[in-house]
């Protein structure tokens, strides 16, 4: 269809944990109900608390990535759409979701003008983490989704990535970050030319404050940060 869909699937319903097996690239057929959504449209079970009827027809390729950007994804118009993005990882943590089952690992995608919130599966709690994305430039595909609150109101955007198989490291960091050369506090944000994103930063100074381990204030003559 032109215009992708969330599909409603309650994994606590029968039919769920034992007919289904669906992964990226299974082609179904669905017959339900359109619903509001939490955020936008989506398809339910012809009754209340129902699922809706799915037959696997086979395999096929994921359509055509949209390349998208911050900018027209604030109107939510990417949403539930395969997608593709560019940048540079800046932090790998866990959701923090244990009690739910929640086994995706949450990555913060920087593409230069702006970034994105990335959900990579399998990780469950305890799990080692892909740290090694850290700093490295790579391409991301999945489903875009919105962040919403209870208000239906967009809150931010995030892409829902199937697994690393999806993920390709163009550039690889540096094998030791403390090899770049230094910058100086003084010049850190400051106006730079075209939207590249940056990479992590060596910066040196005097440990001014230390709040347990939240993190610390780091000084020199003429400025300070938080770390």
């Amino acid at each position: 269809c032109a215009l992708p869909i969330w599909i409603y699937v309650n994994p606590g319903h029968p039919d769920t944990r034992t007919n289904l097996h669906l992964h990226t690239g299974s082609a179904v057929e669905v017959v339900g109900r359109s619903a509001s959504g939490g955020f936008a449209p989506s398809i339910t079970g012809l009754t209340n608390g129902g699922i809706p009827e799915i037959r696997v027809l086979g395999e096929a390729a994921p359509p055509k990535p949209i390349l998208v950007t911050l900018g027209m994804n604030l109107f939510g118009g990417a949403e539930n759409a395969w997608v593709e993005s560019r940048g540079v990882i800046r932090s790998v943590e866990p959701t923090g979701t244990e009690a739910y089952g929640d086994d995706r690992a949450r990555l913060v995608l920087d593409t230069g003008n702006g970034r994105f919130r990335v959900m990579l599966p399998g990780y469950p709690p305890g799990a080692a983490l892909p740290e090694s994305l850290i700093d490295a430039e790579v391409q991301i595909r999945g489903v875009f989704g919105s962040v919403f609150n209870d208000r239906r109101q967009l809150i931010g955007v995030q892409i829902l990535c199937p697994g690393m198989g999806f993920v390709t490291v163009e550039k690889p960091p540096p094998a030791d970050a403390f090899t770049t050369p230094a910058a100086s506090l003084e010049g850190l944000m400051q106006f730079r030319s075209g939207p590249t994103p940056d990479h992590r930063v060596q910066v040196r100074g005097t440990v001014m404050l230390v709040r347990g381990t939240r993190g610390f204030f780091l000084g020199t003559v003429s400025n300070t940060i938080w770390v």
